[in-house]
């Protein structure tokens, strides 16, 4: 049931309660639950704030609102509300003639609470409306209630109000709504330029689950441990946020905000060896099936070190490795780098072709340790408030360094991070970013500038200053490292069915 107030009431009745939009929901209906003091109390009673609507055979329409819960008293009681008022809203066809407001005065007599009645407001009966049972007759109610003008209620004597509803009346209907704040509603969103589903909980477990899940190959993902973990490479400028990406990642998983590598945003490399990043379910102590590979930042005056590149996607540099992205480039030392890289991939290539390992079923160079470490994607974590203003240094290291993995066929993406400082209405409610222009404009500059297909382009926000693990950070960092999935997965399997 809706009930019979109108929009404009409701309005009305919004303004007078005051502290916003007002949502109303009717408990109680006289014409269809009957005027029975126990059925309103079983309607109304506990439910907080109400506002009672009298609807008179005279085409008058009044009642009284309370801030607190009507209550099955078995004596005559009165409770105290500050916040209570008798209004009128209309009167036949005098539209606003005396529509006001009445204020208490007298607050601890607001209102009554008593098993044997319907709603009563104040000391003296200024409003009340009916006792016992009543039996409808000729399609209304002979209420045998009285309203009287007392001084609960901030009644002006010399009102037409005091001439409408003074004495007994009758009535077609009572309704009795509770009230409540509306729900605050978003502005209408322009058309977004990346699609995803209703941001909700149901959604974020879909996610988690797919990541736990996930089997980069999974025809042999039991064959050896080379085919049960995809490894991310996270390559970026300081302070940009990989190793914050990595504590969003293990704190989403987890359940609460974790630490599990030094991260800040100071103006050198807080990560200074090579350091892959396993995250264990809480239920199962499982590990996920990807690896997150932190290298340290790059600064204002690095060079890109092509070597340093080659042992970290070969799987051929250690853990806990000194990281050295800083080894001076030159133009003699950097063809070397080139020849031996080309060497390498002939080596490789012929060696795919030796005999199958028997015991693994799969050849012999995949039964190599380093081979369990080897990258299958590439991210470069990038500050999306400062891509304009990139080092040249900087976004020359990147650049080559896109062109050299693409050679070797790996996928690559970017993560922009820091979206919710771009623009307010993302900071106020991160479910818009795909509806940003301004984020937007930022992906297309960065496809731009450095050849990035859109898709490959990721916004996230890591967790920075909060405490809990909030669902809309969760939603977009799960659907970024989930698209690295599945672009690795790709590249795996190019990867073993060319070999």
């Amino acid at each position: 049931m809706d009930g019979s107030l109108t929009k404009e009431d409701k309005e009305q009745l919004s303004e007078w309660i005051g502290q916003g939009p007002k949502q109303f929901t009717l408990l109680y209906c006289m014409n269809s639950h009957g005027c029975d003091p126990q059925v309103f109390h079983e309607k109304c009673d506990n439910r907080g704030a109400t506002v009672t609507i009298i609807y008179s055979t005279s085409n008058h329409v009044f009642g009284g609102y309370t801030s607190i819960s009507w209550q099955n008293s078995a004596e005559v009681r009165y409770a105290y509300d500050k916040s209570a008022f008798l209004f009128h809203l209309r009167y036949k066809d005098k539209k606003g003639s005396e529509t006001g407001m009445f204020p208490v005065q007298r607050p601890e007599f607001a209102i009554v609470t008593y098993l044997l009645s319907g709603p009563q407001f104040g000391q003296n009966g200024e409003l009340c409306t009916f006792f016992h049972v009543v039996t409808k007759r000729s399609g209304l109610f002979n209420l045998n209630a009285r309203i009287n003008i007392g001084d609960t209620y901030n009644l002006p004597q010399d009102s037409t109000f005091q001439d409408l509803i003074t004495g007994t009346y009758n009535a077609f209907n009572i309704e009795v709504y509770s009230v409540s704040d509306a729900p605050k509603l978003k502005p209408p969103k322009s058309k977004a330029w990346r699609r995803s589903p209703e941001w909700n909980d149901e959604y974020l477990h879909e996610l988690k689950m797919t990541i736990k899940d996930f089997m980069p190959l999974p025809k042999l993902h039991d064959l050896h441990e080379t085919f049960k973990y995809i490894n991310i490479l996270l390559i970026g400028q300081v302070g940009a946020g990989k190793s914050s990406f990595v504590n969003t990642i293990n704190s989403i998983i987890n359940g609460y905000v974790s630490f599990k590598t030094l991260s800040g945003s100071s103006g050198t490399s807080v990560t200074q060896k090579y350091r892959i990043h396993k995250i264990r379910c809480p239920e199962t102590l499982r590990e996920l099936p990807v690896h997150l590979c932190d290298t340290r930042g790059m600064e204002g005056n690095d060079d890109l070190n092509i070597h340093e590149i080659i042992s970290v996607l070969e799987g051929t540099k250690e853990e806990h490795a000194q990281s050295e992205p800083s080894l001076p480039r030159t133009t003699f030392f950097h063809p070397i780098q080139e020849f031996f890289c080309r060497l390498f991939d002939v080596v490789r290539t012929v060696t795919a072709k030796l005999p199958w390992n028997e015991r693994y079923r799969i050849p012999h160079y995949l039964s190599l340790d380093h081979h369990v470490r080897e990258i299958h994607c590439v991210s470069y974590v990038l500050d999306i408030t400062s891509v304009e203003i990139l080092p040249e240094r900087i976004e020359n290291n990147l650049k080559q360094s896109y062109r050299f993995i693409a050679k070797r066929g790996i996928p690559q993406v970017v993560l922009l991070t820091k979206v919710d400082r771009l623009c307010p209405t993302v900071c106020d409610d991160l479910s818009n970013v795909f509806y940003s222009p301004k984020v937007k404009e930022k992906v297309d500059l960065v496809a731009e500038r450095f050849g990035i297909p859109r898709t490959n382009i990721l916004p996230v926000k890591n967790i920075e200053n909060e405490i809990e693990v909030e669902k809309d950070i969760s939603i977009l960092a799960l659907l970024a490292l989930r698209q690295m999935l599945f672009f690795a997965r790709d590249h795996f399997f190019e990867k073993v069915e060319s070999q």
